[in-house]
């Protein structure tokens, strides 16, 4: 995961990319793109739509199409691991209840576990076991 700085974004504006208040540094969405929270963006778009529908199958793509692998997986640190797992166990939540849904083929829920697993294979795990 990552974050991206568009210049173009900023042009004409006074905005800072950083903004550093009550001993807090943070980005400026308007200024920064960052991979993570576009995933997390996608995965609520996923709790937010009915089981089986096609906007989860839509949001589930765009959500893998962010998913490069486990979050910080280079990072043994506890708070690594717990966002870690916490990531993990929202995209598995996205994906069973996508290929539990009604009206979605069996190839394509397939798709989706193979896309994850790639990515991911603790996920694929997961998801055998649910």
């Amino acid at each position: 995961m990552g974050a991206r700085h568009h210049p173009q974004r900023e042009a004409g504006r006074a905005d800072s990319t950083v903004i550093v208040s009550d001993r807090q540094v943070r980005l400026t969405p308007q200024c920064v793109w960052i991979d993570l929270q576009a995933l997390n963006d996608r995965l609520a778009d996923c709790a937010a739509v009915a089981e089986g529908s096609s906007a989860l199958t839509e949001a589930l793509d765009a959500a893998l199409a962010l998913y490069r692998g486990p979050c910080l997986a280079d990072q043994a640190q506890p708070r690594a691991a717990t966002a870690r797992e916490r990531l993990r166990s929202r995209l598995a939540v996205a994906l069973l209840s996508a290929m539990r849904g009604t009206g979605l083929p069996t190839s394509r829920g397939r798709e989706l576990r193979l896309r994850a697993a790639a990515a991911d294979p603790p996920l694929g795990a997961l998801l055998d076991a649910g």
